[in-house]
């Protein structure tokens, strides 16, 4: 018997994001739309001019850093736009929200009742003039 086969498979532990990249979401969020429109074009344009002077003098590949920097800030953004990253609760721990405790696989869930409507079709089901 390994470890694997003694740990419960329903067993989770949490995963706390860097409390930094909340705080970064957060800080672009709470700039003027004005302001926050030029964050994305400042962030490549920098990018870009120092791509080009290692590009020029070092022969660095053109255009790598840039596409870094656009990958830098769709890692940064999208985790916070999509909702998986929580801000701190009262506790003061951030959390992500996919690893919430989810329901145990034995427990019973509801049943939905739904009302299925007859076909327009359905020629059991036609009124007579």
């Amino acid at each position: 018997m390994t470890a694997a086969d003694r740990v419960p498979s329903n067993s989770r532990f949490p995963i706390e994001p860097a409390g930094w990249l909340i705080d970064l979401n957060q800080r672009y969020e709470a700039m003027p739309d004005p302001r926050r429109i030029w964050v994305y074009p400042a962030v490549l344009l920098i990018a870009g001019a120092i791509n080009m002077m290692l590009t020029i003098h070092y022969g660095f590949p053109f255009g790598l850093l840039f596409l870094l920097a656009l990958l830098a800030l769709v890692a940064v953004r999208a985790p916070y736009t999509a909702g998986r990253l929580r801000p701190p609760t009262a506790g003061g721990v951030a959390v992500l929200s996919g690893t919430s405790n989810p329901m145990p696989e034995n427990a019973v869930t509801p049943a939905v009742e739904t009302e299925h409507a007859p076909a327009a079709g359905n020629s059991d089901q036609r009124q007579d003039d």
